[in-house]
């Protein structure tokens, strides 16, 4: 199996981002970095705001259609601040930090070689400083729902956590983790009701963005079956795998190929052709789940479209511009909705990228709303629906 160095990883991610750019009150402080007024985060075109909440870079949808887990993202444990994860109430509209009690797995787990695997990590996380990027949901045949984050903490871990129902909100426990071989650096990870984890690199040791821009073959997707003892990459050729996930009968997998802007499905039976494909040639999806509607969501920017201001012609449409101006050159974001037995691709919203909101990486459909992460920003967006016959 491959093994990559952490930090030559690390700095391919930050250029990457560089190019394609509840209950209870808020927890940001008001000496957060980057932490809105109640004046600057005000409803801008379609789009409305949940506040103080920095790089909301991954959102998934908790069993019942009413939570979304969210994280704030940190590419590594030096980039920048860490937080807690956070729980978003889509029928009140707000948000509360996450606050897990450590716990053992439920006992309806007691013969889950999956859950023996989390073991091997002895002290929990920092719950209020976790560098968090990809979420992923486990729906177990029995037991609670599980949900995995991955935690670039001082090592690269994937911290688990059971759902527990509650009278007000869903409550979290610890149960453990999988540590990272080699170092590598993962994106985004799925699970199997039956426990086999699945988690995506984008880019590998000494592998650069400008390759995903040219579609070559970069990154890797990883398994870990239950019961095994080490992850094991698959015998997939894709150019930058992002999102991932897995069909609810656990028998499928779905995974966002970046540099050839698609979503591919396959049977995990046979991993040698893809059984659909979803060409999604006009954005870069990046995040991938399920909604409420039993559709596969992704999300992210335009291919090339950018919306500079009338002052700024550094950021003409079809071009990268320079990374040191980066930032003036907001683009168009798109989320599309997917159907996992026809592969037909649909857009649920599409807006001009703002100065105060930008970077989409993820997005997902609760209370006939369309709830919108970034992974650079302080703030999460939602927006009505948008009606669509699947043109961009």
């Amino acid at each position: 199996m491959e093994q990559f160095r952490l930090a030559s990883s690390l700095a391919a991610m930050a250029l990457f981002a560089t190019l394609l750019v509840g209950a209870g009150p808020p927890t940001a402080k008001a000496s957060d970095p980057g932490s809105p007024s109640a004046a600057d985060c005000k409803a801008q075109d379609d789009l409305t705001f949940l506040c103080d909440m920095l790089n909301p870079e991954d959102l998934v949808l908790l069993p019942g259609g009413r939570w979304i887990l969210n994280g704030q993202y940190q590419p590594s444990p030096t980039a920048g601040t860490r937080g807690p994860l956070r729980l978003i109430d889509t029928k009140t509209r707000s948000w509360r930090a996450v606050k897990p009690v450590v716990s053992k797995a439920s006992r309806a787990r007691a013969n889950d070689k999956s859950i023996a695997q989390l073991g091997k990590c002895r002290t929990p996380p920092d719950f209020s400083a976790i560098a968090a990027h990809g979420i992923g949901l486990r729906r177990p045949k029995s037991g609670p729902p599980i949900v995995y984050v991955i935690n670039h903490d001082t090592t690269e871990r994937i911290e688990a956590f059971e759902v527990h129902k509650s009278k007000n909100s869903p409550q979290f426990s610890w149960i453990g983790c999988l540590e990272a071989p080699g170092k590598l650096h993962f994106n985004s990870v799925a699970i199997t009701p039956g426990g086999t984890v699945f988690a995506t690199v984008l880019l590998a040791d000494g592998q650069m963005s400008r390759e995903i821009h040219k579609g070559s073959v970069v990154g890797g997707v990883y398994r870990l079956a239950s019961g095994d003892t080490a992850f094991s990459r698959l015998a997939l050729s894709l150019s930058g795998p992002n999102g991932i996930e897995v069909s609810p009968d656990g028998k499928t997998i779905f995974i966002v190929e970046m540099g050839k802007k698609r979503v591919h499905g396959y049977s995990l039976a046979d991993l040698n052709k893809p059984i659909g494909t979803a060409e999604l040639t006009w954005f870069w999806p990046d995040n991938l789940h399920w909604d409420e509607n039993g559709q596969l969501v992704t999300a992210g920017m335009d291919r090339n479209k950018w919306n500079p201001t009338s002052a700024d012609q550094t950021c003409a449409n079809g071009g990268v511009p320079d990374p040191a101006i980066e930032e003036q050159c907001k683009r168009i974001y798109y989320v599309v909705s997917i159907n996992p037995r026809t592969f037909v691709a649909s857009v649920t919203a599409k807006g001009n990228e703002q100065q105060e909101f930008s970077n989409v990486t993820a997005a997902t459909v609760a209370n006939g709303w369309v709830w919108i992460g970034s992974h650079k920003g302080n703030r999460l967006a939602f927006r009505p629906v948008e009606k669509s016959d699947g043109q961009r």
